[in-house]
C-alpha cells in the first residue's frame, strides 16, 4: 500500500520541510506502507531538492515526489492588501485536479514535528463514508464554538465577529496542518472550482482562507479527526502545568497532548525562529537528527543579523541560543550511546 503525504511550501520552509520529513520517517512503521512524500515547490532551487533528498533517501519505505505546481487563478486583484498570504496555501484548493491519479492522499504543513505514525489516520477517512475531507479542530474555532474542549483560543478568531455571521462562524471548525483528501469524490463533486470561486469572492474578509473556504463550502462534508493528530505547541506549556485533577477534568487537552501524532508550530512564533519558544526542543532535536545543525546555524546568522547587540532581541537570542545548545549536546549524547 502507498500512502501518499502532500505538502506545498516554498524556499523559505526547505530547512523546517527537512526537519519534517526526517521526523514523519522516524516514525513511519506500519508494515508494507510505502510513505510518498509529494512536495509542490514552486520555487525550489536544486540545491533545495538534493537536501530533501539527502534526508528522505536514508529510508527505504518512503520516496521523494517532486510535483509541477498546478494552475492558479491570478489572485493579486483579490488580495492586493494581503500580502502574506502565499501561492502555496491556495495550492491546497486544486489538489483534487493536481494528482488525478490519486484517489485519497494527506495533506500537512511542514512547520510540524511527528511524534508517532502519521499512516494512522490514513483509515479514519473510510471510501464508504459520505465525507469528502477530514480534519481536526481548530481550538480557536473550538473555543468559539464554546464547545468546551478548549477553555481558550487563538485571540485570531475575535477577528471572524466583524465579518462573519455566527450561521458562517458556526460552520468554521478545522485546522489546516493535517488533512486528509478523498481526491476522488472532491473531483467528481467539482470542488476545486468552487473553493476557488470562493476564495477570489470572499478575498477582502480572508483570515485563515483556506480554512475558511473547507468549512464553508460543504462543510458538512467534512469529518473531523481526533485531536492528537495535530497538537498546537504554543498551548503545550499550559497542558504541563496542568495538575491530575485538571486534565481529568479537561479530557481534551490530555487526548491533544500526551500522545500526539503531529506537533504543529501553528503560530508566527516558529521554532527554528524563536530557539527558546514552546516545544522548540522536538524541533532542534530532530534537526540535529537529520544532520542539518550548521544549515540552520548559518541560516539564524542571516536572520539574527539586523539584531543590535545592545538589544533586548539579541539578548534574548543569546538566552535562547545557550538553551538551544544544551539540547543540542543531550542529542548527541543520546546519538552516541
Amino acid at each position: 500500500m502507498t500512502l501518499p503525504i502532500v505538502h506545498c511550501f516554498d524556499r523559505n520552509y526547505v530547512l523546517p520541510a527537512a526537519v519534517c520529513f526526517r521526523s514523519l520517517l522516524e516514525h513511519a512503521r506500519t508494515p508494507g506502507v510505502e510513505y510518498a512524500i509529494y512536495v509542490i515547490g514552486r520555487d525550489l532551487r536544486e540545491a533545495d531538492r538534493e537536501l530533501l533528498e539527502m534526508v528522505v533517501k536514508p529510508f527505504p519505505n518512503a520516496r521523494l515526489v517532486f510535483a509541477p505546481p498546478p494552475p492558479l487563478p491570478d489572485f493579486s486583484r483579490a488580495f492586493p492588501k494581503k500580502s502574506h498570504f502565499s501561492a502555496d496555501l491556495f495550492y491546497k484548493l486544486v489538489l483534487p485536479e493536481a494528482f488525478p491519479e490519486l484517489d485519497k492522499a494527506v495533506v500537512a504543513d511542514v512547520d510540524v514535528v511527528y511524534q508517532d505514525d502519521v499512516a494512522q489516520i490514513w483509515p479514519l477517512l473510510a471510501d464508504e463514508e459520505p465525507y469528502e475531507l477530514a480534519g481536526i479542530w481548530d481550538l480557536g474555532y473550538a473555543a468559539a464554538h464554546g464547545t468546551g474542549l478548549f477553555p481558550t483560543g487563538r485571540p485570531l478568531v475575535q477577528h471572524y465577529l466583524k465579518s462573519f455571521t455566527a450561521a458562517e462562524r458556526d460552520k468554521l471548525r478545522i485546522g489546516a496542518g493535517m488533512l486528509v483528501y478523498n481526491l476522488k469524490k472532491l473531483r467528481a463533486a467539482g470542488r476545486s472550482k468552487e473553493w476557488l470561486d470562493f476564495a477570489v469572492r470572499n478575498a477582502a474578509r480572508a483570515i485563515l482562507p483556506e480554512q475558511e473556504v473547507f468549512g464553508l463550502v460543504r462543510g458538512d462534508l467534512i469529518k473531523v479527526l481526533p485531536l492528537r493528530f495535530m497538537a498546537v505547541a504554543e498551548h503545550a506549556p499550559r497542558y504541563d502545568a496542568m495538575t491530575a485533577a485538571e486534565r481529568a477534568a479537561n479530557p481534551a487537552w490530555d487526548e491533544m497532548y500526551r500522545a500526539p501524532v503531529q506537533l504543529h508550530y501553528a503560530s508566527r512564533i516558529k521554532p527554528w525562529k524563536y530557539p527558546g519558544s514552546a516545544r522548540a526542543e522536538l524541533w532542534f532535536a530532530a534537526l540535529a537528527r537529520a544532520g542539518l545543525v550548521e544549515e540552520w546555524r548559518r541560516w539564524y546568522a542571516d536572520f539574527s543579523a539586523p539584531m543590535v547587540a545592545e538589544s533586548l532581541a539579541k539578548r534574548i537570542f543569546d538566552v535562547r541560543l545557550g538553551r538551544f545548545r544544551a539540547v543540542l549536546s543531550k542529542c548527541r549524547k543520546a546519538a552516541r550511546r
